[in-house]
């Protein structure tokens, strides 16, 4: 196909407004799958004695993967950050 050299020129502009003014389609599809957290399993009372150590596990599920960080007191526990 021909083209005179000013529509090459047309053509280029174009394209480039539609690849970056939009979302890419990676992003698109990540927004389509996001799915709010929803806790599957929750963390069951323990009963431990006096400076003896207790282990919790919890289960969520949601898109992206949800994070975790367990708490004590109000207050985040260094480095709890698994789901055990």
């Amino acid at each position: 196909m021909n083209t005179s050299p000013l529509q090459t020129i047309y053509r280029k502009p174009v394209l480039l407004l539609l690849l970056f003014m939009g979302p890419t389609i990676a992003e698109l599809a990540a927004r389509a799958a996001v799915i709010p957290v929803t806790i599957t399993n929750q963390p069951q009372d323990q009963v431990a004695g006096e400076l003896q150590p207790a282990s919790f596990k919890v289960g969520a599920s949601g898109s992206p993967v949800p994070l975790y960080q367990w708490y004590k007191n109000e207050a985040a526990i260094p480095d709890a950050t698994n789901k055990t």
